[in-house]
Formats: structure tokens, sequence, C-alpha cells
């Protein structure tokens, strides 16, 4: 990172949680506003972007990577209100005097116009998956596209799951694999936990004896990382870095023959959500199963202005205390 911005940065940050902490009375106002900002500065820091040239499309991009990682629309509204009193207190402080905030297009997040798999692509990604050469390549994007389309999961989850062979190993991590009862689960913003098919607990045995034996070692212990790399001359085992796996889902996506469709990651858990919608699934359901706030999957359902219509004409005209308060 360039020291100069992030120091830059930071200390924006820093004048501004002072500032929060006097203003607001309420600790959690202040709070959520210092950690909306938080994450905005460690966004801009790690792309080494100073806060005094930020303009709202770098804000669009914020919130189009905070989606990615699978945070609400809700949660997204919030981070747009607290973020516009922030630069205001940058404008004052003189610390960014581009920022023209009423230009972050919001209503374009908030549309979550998406375009899904269908299910000829998806066995045709699979396909592509299956030519590669190298197994130990082949085999872990097989586990990782299988798990994200499995379970719905975001990219960050399914890169931060651990792998226990046991129940009783498990230790407190958010995301983990126990290979004894072939469950997976996933504990933010609610506790999921499916059940896995065994080619895919078999698919996860043999990645990680393939990598134990390039760093000649009989087994990876009980714990580890589930994407691993080997590093340097004394093939030292690494997690495998989120970036490599974004990589790899372009390049696969890359050579399909919808290769020009605009298919993102997140679509790939857009598509199990619409599947589940279509099915006949409850919101209720895909939201306890998905681990996304209910109030943004009305945003999937074809029929959400018919929906919005009934809404408004229901409580001008039907309801059921019309009579008490008219």
């Amino acid at each position: 990172m360039n020291k100069d911005i992030t120091y830059m940065n930071n200390n924006s940050l820093k004048r501004f949680k002072v500032y929060c902490k006097n203003y607001y009375t309420a600790k959690s106002s202040a709070d959520n506003r210092i950690s909306t900002a938080k994450k905005l500065i460690k966004f801009l820091n790690e792309r080494e972007k100073s806060i005094n040239s930020v303009k709202h499309n770098s804000i669009e991009e914020f919130f189009d990577t905070e989606i990615e990682k699978g945070t609400s629309l809700v949660t997204i509204n919030n981070y747009h209100s607290y973020l516009k009193g922030f630069f205001t207190f940058l404008k004052e402080q003189n610390d960014n005097k581009v920022m023209e905030y009423d230009k972050v297009k919001i209503e374009r997040i908030r549309k979550m116009e998406y375009e899904v798999f269908s299910d000829s692509e998806i066995s045709e990604l699979f396909d592509i998956i299956d030519l590669e050469k190298n197994m130990r390549i082949k085999i872990s994007n097989m586990i990782l596209f299988k798990i994200m389309f499995y379970t719905g999961c975001t990219l960050s989850e399914v890169h931060s799951l651990k792998v226990y062979k046991k129940t009783s190993d498990v230790t407190d991590d958010d995301n983990y694999i126990v290979l004894e009862t072939k469950e997976i689960y996933f504990r933010h913003p609610n506790v999921r936990k499916f059940k896995l098919y065994d080619s895919l607990c078999n698919d996860i045995i043999n990645y990680h004896r393939i990598i134990a034996d390039a760093i000649g070692k009989d087994d990876i212990p009980t714990g580890g990382n589930l994407f691993l790399t080997t590093y340097g001359k004394t093939k030292t085992l690494k997690m495998l870095q989120y970036n490599s796996l974004q990589y790899r889902i372009n390049s696969i996506k890359k050579k399909s023959s919808f290769s020009n469709k605009k298919l993102s990651l997140k679509n790939i858990r857009h598509t199990l959500i619409k599947k589940l919608i279509n099915s006949g699934k409850s919101l209720e359901f895909i939201s306890s199963s998905i681990g996304i706030d209910i109030s943004t999957l009305k945003f999937y359902l074809d029929n959400i202005e018919e929906t919005e219509s009934e809404i408004i004409d229901y409580f001008y005209g039907e309801h059921p205390y019309k009579t008490v308060i008219n």
C-alpha cells in the first residue's frame, strides 16, 4: 500500500471519530457512522485512492463490493446515509472538495437487475472445469463452484471456510466444514447448516491429499483452510488469496459460450435465489437458507411493482382500522 495515502486517509478517519463521539449523544449512532467510514477508508487504502480525490463513482464501487460480499440492501442504504454525513464533514475540513454526493446512484443498486445462469450454462461451466489438466486446480475449482451453487454463499464466505475432520475438533470459526458429519456451516449473519453430498466431501479429501503430497506431509492438519497454496522453496502452506478465486471464476467464464454476458460473481448466488423463488419457496425460507436480509429479497420478485400497488390500494381502501381512523 501507498504509505502516504494510507496516512492521509487514516488521519481523516481519526478526526471524524472525534467529531462523531462529540456530536452524537447516542453511542450506537456514533459507532455506526464511524464503522461505515472505517470500511470505506479500508476500501480506499487497499486501492491506493486518496480521500481528497474521491468522487461519486468510488462510492458506487464501494457499494458494489459490499453487495458482492452479501451485504443486504438495508445495510447499503444505511451506508449511503452515513457516508453522506462523512463527506459533509470532509468538505468542511477541506479534506475533500470534489465529491458531489448527490450523484451517487443508489437507485441503480436498489434495482438489482441481475442475469442468472441457465441450467445448460451451469453444465457448460462444469464441463470447462473438467477439462483442466492440473488436478489440483481442477478439483479445487470443482469444490468452489459446487459449494457456491449449492449453498448460495458469497465468495468471501467460501474463501474463509476451514475444514475439520471431526465435530470435536471444531473451534470458534464462523464458516467451516466437518467431514465426519458431511456438513457445512455458515454463522453470519445467521446460522446456516447444509448436508454435503458424498462427491463433494470426496473432492475435498482428494484435494487436501494432493496438497499434503506437495509439501511432503501425510495429511493437512484439521482446522486448516479449505483453499490452500504452497509458497516458496520451502513449500510453506498458505491460504489461497481471495483475488486468486476471483481470477479463477472469471477465467472459466471467459472460456464459455456466454462470456459476453454480464455475469458477475454475485450472480451465482442470485441464480439459486431465483430458482428457489420460482419453485415456490417462501421468502422466509430463502432468507434463512441463503443468509440474506428478507427485505432485500423482494427485489427478486418479478411482480414487485404490482405488489407495491396492491399495498397502496389495500392500506387506503381496505385497512382493518379504516373505520377507526377515518
